[in-house]
């Protein structure tokens, strides 16, 4: 074991000191560990914080006034304090794995046993609050200083245990940019790549979309291509070139999606939200729309930019090297206008004499298209041109 001072206990939000705090008054040890410790050393800030302790679940659930028991079975809690959910797990070495997913049976266990079944060096780490170190068991501090990503132990066992481990290394890939991969971690993919196929939907989906939402992108994709995972897991996604996923630089994996299968059908190892859905039918229309949209109408143009997705068909279609600068100049001029209610409905029509019914209907319709061309611009001068047109009609 080796130990390196560093000090972040200021750092850390208030609930996760009362945790610590309750369990060192209960004599136990409690240590800050994985994403965290990880995230600190590399001079990030923490998105969520996991523990680990020498508690075991009863004791957990009887120190803190609100647990969620997510994992009982494998000593895992959640302690929900001041709003705040963190993960509270005990020291544990598991049994043998038949699902490619959880340990059979686990132990409770000393910390070094409970860091060497981890996944990857850099997420083997602890941080013990009492004496501000990180403890390494696993040589995870000198993999970082080497911006290297190595499996702790043999890296095909722990892809047995596991098969969403392999997804999660290249997606550390893809997050990491200033990190290389290990080449027995490619070896062990190569060889145990099949494995994914019994891994749910929705945990495929939930690592891509953490790659696709990364910096680096287009190195995680490179890697499940030439490691044959693409052609395994996702056949319909039609090769392309990645490096322009790196362009989008998606904060949203809809705008990745609908990059991706603007020409393709959606792959079925993949669980699409509701939303996502939509995005993948109507994108690809709405750039076939901005590819004429110099021929279209005033009104055309604004229903066209009123369009829930047309933010991301512009972004695509840049990338695509079909940059549309009226489009997005006409997005900025129009900004005030284009949600815009109709200036009349059928109530307003009704009084005129004008039954609800198709006469109506295109009517109305043709005086939104005249108030989108900026022809009529009040209420009145629409309710004018709406008498005018019954008048006409009936001499």
């Amino acid at each position: 074991m080796n130990s390196y001072p560093a000090d972040w206990y200021h750092r850390l939000p208030t609930p996760v000191k009362e945790i610590f705090t309750t369990l060192q008054s209960h004599g136990h040890n409690a240590y800050l560990v994985g994403g965290s410790v990880r995230d600190f050393l590399l001079h990030k800030e923490p998105k969520d914080f996991d523990l680990v302790t020498n508690a075991k679940p009863e004791e957990i659930a009887r120190y803190f006034p609100k647990t969620v028991d997510v994992g009982r079975a494998f000593g895992i809690m959640v302690v929900v304090m001041d709003g705040m959910s963190v993960e509270l797990a005990s020291f544990r070495k598991d049994g043998d794995y038949e699902d490619s997913r959880r340990p059979e049976t686990i132990e409770f266990a000393s910390p070094e046993e409970d860091a060497i079944r981890r996944d990857f060096t850099m997420n083997g780490l602890f941080w013990d609050p009492q004496t501000r170190t990180v403890i390494d068991f696993v040589s995870g501090m000198e993999d970082i200083r080497a911006h290297h990503i190595r499996a702790i132990g043999d890296a095909g066992k722990r892809f047995q245990e596991d098969a969403l481990r392999m997804l999660r290394a290249l997606r550390f890939y893809s997050q990491l940019e200033a990190f290389s991969l290990d080449e027995k971690i490619l070896t062990a993919i190569s060889a145990n790549k099949e494995r994914l196929l019994h891994v749910s939907r929705e945990r495929i989906t939930a690592e891509l979309n953490l790659i696709l939402k990364s910096k680096r992108p287009s190195r995680a994709f490179a890697a499940i291509e030439k490691l044959g995972i693409l052609s395994l897991l996702f056949p319909e996604l039609p090769l392309q070139d990645w490096l322009k996923l790196d362009e989008l630089q998606a904060e949203d994996s809809i705008i990745a999606w609908a990059y991706l299968l603007q020409n393709g059908r959606a792959p079925a190892k993949i669980l699409f939200s509701k939303e996502e859905k939509e995005a993948l039918r109507k994108v690809p229309k709405l750039l076939a729309a901005l590819n004429t949209y110099a021929t279209l109408s005033m009104a055309e143009k604004k229903d066209l930019l009123a369009e829930k997705f047309i933010s991301i068909a512009l972004k695509i279609s840049t990338i695509n090297g079909n940059p549309c600068e009226t489009a997005e100049r006409d997005q900025i001029r129009w900004e005030h206008i284009l949600f815009e209610p109709p200036l009349v409905t059928g109530k307003d029509l009704a009084p005129l004499g004008i039954q609800p019914g198709k006469a109506m209907g295109e009517l109305l319709q043709e005086i939104r298209v005249m108030q989108r061309n900026e022809i009529l611009k009040t209420k009145e001068a629409a309710l004018d041109f709406a008498k005018k047109s019954t008048r006409d009609e009936r001499s």
